[in-house]
């Protein structure tokens, strides 16, 4: 009850995400993308991490190089901030890599007018589905668990896969990270006809996608996805739990807080070699 109150009555805010990965899709088995969701004052929380860095000396340091002690302390950074962390998750099976591989292999060599580009990377097919679903999976979340949403702004970690493609990837996100698709694709993840009509009218129109992401609250993603990545490895658990702590509701936390799309993105897949035949 107090979700639906949330999205019909619950105050709107304006909300910056910035996004990192860990693991190298379609090559990889496990791949992670996470980072932070920011809905306060996006300068102030910038200018609290920048204090925090300097005090502890990780300055421009990468999140998988810090000691369990410097994820603890990151982590308690983040549950004193109007920050709702992200990390979504996906491991395919040695044999549906080398599908995708095969597929993409056999897209390259097609002659089609219908093709997209020349060729795409089997990183590229996984990353921009992933990418996409943390997004919307990040968004249902402060949905239901803090408020409405008025804009939205999303900065990824540079594209190093295909760079030229760059543009096509940006656009493809804003034309899929819309209030409308996200009400055709929440009853996927449970939600009724009812509920997802709520969702889609309580967020963003669309959001603006900038795939060049800087500045410090770059890297507190980049350390917030490590501290994932850790706790999913068994290396380090405790700076999660801490994390999961601050939005633990029973024994359940927001879909965004470690969720697993490992179906979402074999659906995907299923639905890619289905349509091959256009390309033939």
């Amino acid at each position: 009850m107090r979700s639906i109150e949330r999205l019909t009555q619950g105050p709107i805010f304006d909300v910056v995400l910035y996004l990192d990965e860990r693991g190298t899709p379609g090559t990889e088995r496990l791949f992670i993308t996470g980072g932070v969701l920011i809905y306060g004052d996006k300068k102030a929380v910038a200018d609290a991490w920048s204090r925090f860095v300097a005090k502890h000396a990780i300055r421009r340091r990468k999140g998988t190089n810090l000691s369990r002690v410097n994820l603890l302390d990151a982590a308690e950074f983040l549950i004193q901030q109007p920050i709702l962390p992200v990390a979504i998750w996906s491991e395919l099976t040695n044999g549906e890599l080398e599908r995708l591989k095969t597929y993409s292999d056999e897209y390259r060599r097609k002659k089609s007018p219908y093709k997209r580009a020349e060729k795409i990377s089997p990183a590229s097919w996984i990353w921009k589905h992933q990418m996409n679903q943390t997004i919307a999976c990040a968004q249902g979340s402060f949905l239901v668990h803090i408020g409405r949403i008025g804009t939205a702004h999303a900065h990824i970690d540079q594209v190093t896969d295909q760079v030229e493609m760059r543009a096509h990837y940006k656009k493809l996100l804003e034309h899929f990270l819309t209030a409308s698709r996200l009400g055709a694709i929440a009853p996927e993840y449970g939600a009724s006809p009812e509920y997802a009509m709520l969702l889609q009218q309580a967020s963003p129109e669309m959001w603006k996608v900038d795939l060049n992401a800087t500045g410090p609250l770059a890297q507190l993603a980049d350390i917030t996805c490590a501290m994932f990545g850790r706790f999913r490895s068994g290396e380090s658990q405790e700076p999660w739990d801490v994390v999961k702590l601050r939005y633990k509701i029973g024994d359940q936390v927001p879909v965004c807080i470690g969720g697993d799309i490992t179906w979402s993105v074999r659906n995907y897949l299923r639905e890619l070699y289905s349509s091959f035949w256009i390309y033939r």
